[in-house]
């Protein structure tokens, strides 16, 4: 499979698309340094992908291969190779904004790296196979170490698949060891077993032999217990009859009270109505009425106010237009004076004026004596000079003219601003007028809102006032519910306490030092657990608790003493040092249906924690009985339903009747708690609403008062609001004036600009001509410069410059005395509007005074009505206090009344309860007693409960007891020999993978050196061609793998010498025989070569071309080199060269003659 053609398109050096074909034998590239010639090499590199690296390419990253020119880069480059065989490979790399990408193509189908990889080994051609030798390969291979070098036969030889093997195998044999090891652990493990279980065969007739025993002491106790249920249902009857009779005398007693109760009420209901109609007919009338006028005197005196304040405004404005006035004429004043004066000046510049006029006619009458040929000259003079004064006088005026315009754009733009002005300042008053009247209309909507909002409250306060007296007949009728609730769960308490024996409840009244309580006193547990706690613990939760021996030997003593009967007791100190800690198998509780021990489930202090070890033992509780048939053997169970199995197998279960709640669960101590709570709360609460109905309507008069106050304030907001609106209204009006008068004044200024172009234009054109006459006197001034006349014309021309001078002044003083009187006209007109304004405030300032009078006088009727409405309501307010405090006296007792009947009401209930509680307790003991068997005791019950407590002890040291201990002896040590015969067979495995490990070692070194002496072969003969001497490779030690591989070799008639005491052509020369040896062995359809004859002189190269020409014969060689020999040898050879445009391209293809 060798290379038919390559294709490059803006590839490094190449910025066009270039086609090189190349021939099955040996083609040589050849160019000057730099022309691109190692670019083809990088291309047929990039396109097959056979580096993956890019640095072997001469680039940092793949967009560094793209061609630039002049710092422009394109967007991609492009590499196709096309075989003989027809088949096509192409890369093509692009640069976008995100970052660059690689494409490959195979056949013109888009392809993977990984594909083109796997094409290519198919066809020969591997990434390691040293079928492309760079630039620098020779050299690296000379400063390879030996061990390097030994490492390129590994890789040839596929080594690194010997040793993947012998991982894997080394990884089984670590398995094997591991389940070897594991074997010995079961092994062991199983031998325990054995041993434990000939213990249990052993302990399994003694464990029968007590288990009957203990059923032969629980029938004796059953026996004992039957006589104490007697003598219990007697002391129950008993307290029955008592309690019926206390029961009987509360009864009266609640309906005495009822009757008294009912008769206050209806007397409170009268009162309530009573006030209820007066407080909302009379007295609030009189309320609304005094809060009608209340508002509005306030409302007339904030009016009067802002009245008041509006006069001290006009009162300001007045004294500062009186300032202003004063200003203005003495303005005036000034203007007139200065009028005065200005025309004393005018009329004395007219005087000069004259004067200069006579004397120019007097030196024109002497000129004109002169002779005619002088007086033509002068005649034309004088005229063009007469012409020249009326241009100058005709410039003045319209000089004159100018400045009177460019005075009244002045004047204009003064009057502009002023006005701007004006209307600016009106312009901050609407916007402080405006921002004020938002202001007020936002706090009248807060108003409106805010008194909106107190309606509503004191509209709720009046619904609450009504449904208070229902509020309190509930919570009465809720009291009721709970005092009934609270007497049931203290009726079952009194039950639990009344079911102990009276031995039991004698102890714990006595109150002797060191005891305790009974056991069920010291525990809590979970309701969902009460039941089965209590079936397993049976008669043990009646026992007594004491500190130690001695605390119980008094107690027993005592009840001797007063022939209370007999109890049982635990010693703290004693059970403590026998149960102070249990062991517990964990793994029992994974079994299925098993919730947790019994003694787990119960909470209590620490330091009675050994009581219940004691008690409850090893006990399991489990969820069914079905569950705990499945785990039955040798454990004590209790299921959640009452059923208990015992060690032995004996199961007790069936119907279970009514409990006796020996053991109270910590729900029902909670619950009682609670309602207590509740109940509490509610009366608390009862007595609130008592509270609150008494100052609810103090509330009312409250908020009824901010009602007021809220409408006072609201008729001001709204009268000020219309002050606002007034001024805002007149501010505008103002405002529009101005601007009117600006645009008139804009007008005017306008056309004053129109005319001041004009008169330029003008003046423009006088100086123009002006210019020409003054060259034409020139002229003749010198023609007269000889004659007598230059110093009459020249004292005429003075004379006139004076008159012209003068002139200008004249004119000068009129504008300003024009000036001066506009001035003064704008400022009377000034004063004249001022003095109309000022009357008008004078006017205004009458008018508001006397609509002061007008709000005072009526102020001052409201108040005197006030007054009047005033001593009314007190007068009404006092006959509903009285009312009030009657109707809350009868409210207090009421309550007192409640309170008792409560009281009395609870003791009657509780007696019921009580009773009730008793009697279930009698139907209780007498079916308990019916289940009993009637036989009498032939033991006391301290004597029973200890032998059998002894025989439970011996028990419970047995622990769990395998009744099938020989059968399950037999299956545990069929189990060992299973083992055995296992381990047995895993060292049998384990032999044969340390020889498989071994055969893969011997495999790896054959193989090595099947590789080494192949390649040393083909060195030997290559290296003979090339030095026509003799050389070989060699290791260094007998172990291939920890050797380095040398390379030795004798050169013709030269001594035997190594590859590191040559020189560096030697080297290389030896170098390239290495990889030509390599290739020999491991073939490839073509071979690139990158200027491999770098460092040869030319005989050698000569030589290293001949190789590659016989080589050619069998593979396609593409060799980059400048060197002779090596191009004579070719048979194609590619000319490269470097463009005008910088770019890389083909000068010619040259196909030499067969050599």
């Amino acid at each position: 499979m060798q290379i038919k053609k390559i294709r490059i398109r803006n590839f490094k050096s190449f910025g066009k698309k270039t086609e090189i074909p190349f021939v099955s034998g040996f083609n040589v590239i050849s160019g000057p340094n730099g022309s691109g010639k190692s670019n083809i090499i990088d291309a047929i590199i990039f396109c097959l992908g056979l580096h993956s690296s890019s640095k072997v390419l001469r680039a940092d990253r793949l967009p560094d291969l793209i061609h630039s020119t002049d710092g422009k880069r394109v967007e991609e480059a492009e590499v196709t190779i096309t075989f003989e065989s027809g088949l096509e490979i192409k890369r093509r790399v692009k640069v976008t904004d995100k970052g660059y990408y690689s494409y490959y193509y195979l056949n013109g189908k888009s392809a993977s790296q990984s594909d083109i990889t796997r094409f290519l080994e198919k066809q020969g051609i591997y990434g390691d196979a040293h079928n492309i030798i760079m630039q620098g390969d020779v050299t690296r291979i000379v400063e390879m170490t030996p061990t390097q070098r030994r490492k390129i036969i590994e890789d040839i030889a596929g080594i690194s698949e010997f040793d993947e093997k012998k991982e894997k195998a080394l990884e089984e044999l670590r398995i094997v060891k591991e389940n070897t090891d594991r074997m010995d652990l079961v092994l062991s493990e199983i031998g325990r077993r054995l041993e434990s279980l000939k213990k249990d065969r052993k302990e399994a007739l003694r464990y029968k032999e007590l288990s009957k025993r203990k059923e032969e002491l629980k029938l004796e106790l059953k026996a004992i217990k039957r006589k104490e249920l007697i003598e219990k249902i007697n002391r129950l009857k008993k307290d029955i009859e008592r309690m019926s009779s206390e029961r009987d005398r509360a009864f009266l007693k609640i309906s005495e009270i009822k009757k008294e109760k009912n008769k206050i009420e209806k007397m409170a209901d009268q009162l309530s109505k009573k006030i209820f109609e007066e407080s909302d007919e009379k007295y609030r009338k009189l309320q609304e009425e005094i809060s009608t006028t209340q508002i509005r005197i306030e409302s007339l005196k904030k009016e009067r106010e802002l009245l008041s304040n509006e006069i001290k405004k006009l009162n300001s404005n007045k004294v500062q237009i009186l300032l202003e006035i004063s200003k203005i004429k003495e303005k005036i004043e000034e203007k007139r004076k200065n009028l005065e004066r200005l025309h004393i000046q005018k009329i004395s510049v007219e005087e000069n004026l004259n004067e200069l006029k006579s004397k120019i006619e007097e030196v024109t009458e002497k000129i004109k004596s002169l002779d005619s040929e002088e007086t033509s000259l002068k005649d034309r003079t004088l005229d063009l000079k007469e012409h020249l004064d009326k241009l100058k006088s005709k410039k003045s005026e319209i000089l004159r003219e100018r400045d009177k315009n460019y005075e009244g754009i002045r004047r204009i733009s003064i009057e502009i601003e002023e006005l701007d002005i004006d209307r600016e300042n009106i312009k901050r008053e609407i916007k402080r007028l405006k921002e004020r009247l938002l202001k007020i209309e936002g706090e009248l909507k807060d108003l409106k809102k805010g008194i909106s909002l107190k309606i509503r409250e004191k509209n709720k306060i009046d619904d609450e006032i009504f449904k208070l007296r229902d509020l309190i007949s509930e919570l009465d009728e809720k009291i009721k519910s709970k005092e009934i609730e609270l007497a049931k769960i203290r009726a079952e308490i009194s039950a639990h306490e009344s079911s102990l024996g009276r031995a039991v409840e004698l102890i714990l009244e006595a109150d002797l030092p060191g005891v305790y309580g009974i056991v069920a006193q010291l525990a809590d547990v979970d309701e969902e657990f009460a039941l089965a706690l209590e079936v397993a613990a049976g008669n043990s939760l009646s026992f007594i608790v004491v500190e130690d021996e001695e605390c119980a030997i008094k107690a027993i003593n005592y009840l001797k003493q007063i022939k209370g009967g007999r109890a049982t007791f635990l010693p703290l100190n004693k059970i403590r040092k026998n149960f102070g800690r249990l062991s517990l198998d964990k793994d029992v509780l994974r079994l299925p249906g098993v919730i947790d021990y019994a003694v787990n489930l119960v909470r209590c202090e620490e330091k009675f924690r050994p009581i219940f070890n004691f008690i409850f033992r090893d006990t399991i509780v489990v969820d069914n009985i079905e569950n705990a048939k499945k785990i039955m053997d040798g454990k004590r169970i209790i299921t959640l339903d009452g059923e208990i199995i015992e060690k032995s197998g004996a199961m007790t279960g069936g119907s279970i009747d009514k409990r006796k709640r020996i053991l109270l669960s910590k729900e029902l101590k909670e619950k009682e708690k609670k309602i207590s709570k509740e109940l509490s709360r509610m009366l608390s609460e009862k007595a609130r609403c008592f509270e609150r109905l008494k100052i609810i309507e103090g509330f009312w008069e409250n908020i009824q008062r901010e009602i007021r106050d809220m409408e006072e304030e609201i008729i001001c907001k709204k009268n000020e609001i219309k002050i606002i609106q007034a001024k805002l209204e007149d501010n505008f009006k103002r405002k529009t004036a101005i601007e009117e008068s600006i645009k008139r004044k804009e007008a005017e200024r306008f056309e004053l600009g129109k005319s001041l172009e004009k008169i330029e234009s003008e003046i423009k054109e006088i100086n123009e001509t002006e210019e020409r006459i003054e060259k034409e006197l020139s002229s003749f001034n010198r023609k007269l410069k000889s004659s007598q006349l230059p110093k009459l014309s020249e004292h005429l021309e003075n004379l006139k410059n004076q008159y012209n001078v003068t002139r200008e002044a004249l004119i000068r003083i009129e504008s300003e005395i024009e000036r001066v009187e506009f001035e003064l006209n704008q400022s009377e007109r000034v004063l004249e509007e001022k003095e109309k304004t000022l009357k008008e405030i004078e006017k205004e300032i009458v008018n508001l005074k006397e609509n002061i009078e007008q709000i005072g006088q009526e102020i001052r009727e409201l108040i005197k009505k006030v007054e009047i409405l005033r001593e009314e309501e007190k007068n009404v307010s006092d006959s509903l206090k009285n009312l009030r405090n009657e109707r809350d006296r009868l409210f207090e007792r009421i309550r007192e009344i409640e309170i008792s009947e409560r009281r009395i009401e609870y003791e009657f209930k509780n007696y019921e309860e009580k009773i009730e509680a008793k009697n279930e307790m009698i139907r209780e003991l007498e079916a308990e007693l019916s289940s009993l068997p009637e036989i009498e005791p032939k033991m006391e019950h301290s004597q029973a409960l200890s032998e059998l407590e002894k025989v439970e002890r011996e028990l419970s040291k047995f622990g769990d007891v395998n009744l099938k201990a020989i059968q399950e002896y037999e299956l545990v040590k069929e189990r060992f020999n299973e083992v055995i015969s296992r381990k047995f067979e895993l060292e049998k495995e384990r032999k044969e993978i340390i020889e498989r490990i071994e055969k893969y070692e011997k495999m790896k070194r054959e193989r090595f050196f099947e590789v080494f002496d192949a390649v040393n072969e083909n060195f030997k003969e290559i290296i003979a061609r090339l030095t026509d001497g003799e050389g070989e490779l060699y290791l260094d030690s007998e172990d291939p793998f920890s050797s380095g591989l040398h390379i030795r070799v004798k050169p013709y008639n030269k001594p035997v010498r190594k590859l590191e005491q040559m020189s560096g052509g030697e080297k290389s020369l030896i170098a390239l025989a290495f990889l030509f040896a390599i290739q020999r062995y491991k073939p490839a359809p073509f071979y690139v070569f990158d200027e491999i004859d770098m460092f040869l002189d030319g005989v050698n190269v000569a030589k290293v071309a001949k190789l590659i020409r016989e080589m050619s014969s069998k593979a396609q060689f593409i060799v980059v080199s400048l060197r002779k020999p090596m191009l004579e040898q070719a048979d194609v050879i590619i000319g490269i060269t470097i463009g005008r445009d910088h770019s890389s391209q083909v000068t010619g293809i040259r196909v030499l003659t067969t050599q």
